[in-house]
């Protein structure tokens, strides 16, 4: 019975762990311009000239001015885009996305169980 319960200590701290890592977005390789971002409403990737990474949530365009929402410390925020230093615009590929975050989940799932398994498997000497 403690082996029992070892086990499902392990298959518990796998299982949170694949369900903590699971939020994962793919973009597609396919640019954008900022216009198509704002239309979209979804997470967009921006590459600036100096090739830097910027994610936001989504992007809106207020005037003649572009903004992206990022999340900090658990509050949105909006944040101004230079639009003539951005090199490209990505945005999120859903399907992708999710057949990744469903793909990572059930492989965790598979490793914790077969690792279970040969932990209290007689069959092996």
């Amino acid at each position: 019975m403690k082996t029992f319960y070892k086990n499902m200590q392990i298959i518990c701290f796998l299982l949170s762990v694949a369900f903590l890592l699971q939020s994962c977005h793919v973009y597609l390789s396919t640019p954008i311009n900022l216009d198509e971002a704002v239309v979209t409403e979804g997470r967009i990737k921006i590459t600036t000239a100096d090739n830097k990474t910027h994610k936001y949530l989504w992007v809106e365009k207020s005037d003649s001015m572009y903004y992206g929402y990022t999340k900090k410390n658990g509050k949105v925020e909006k944040v101004p885009i230079e639009k003539d230093k951005i090199k490209n615009v990505h945005q999120v590929d859903k399907t992708t996305s999710t057949i990744a975050t469903i793909g990572t989940v059930t492989a965790a799932t598979f490793l914790a169980l077969a690792a279970v398994f040969a932990v209290t498997c007689d069959c092996i000497e």
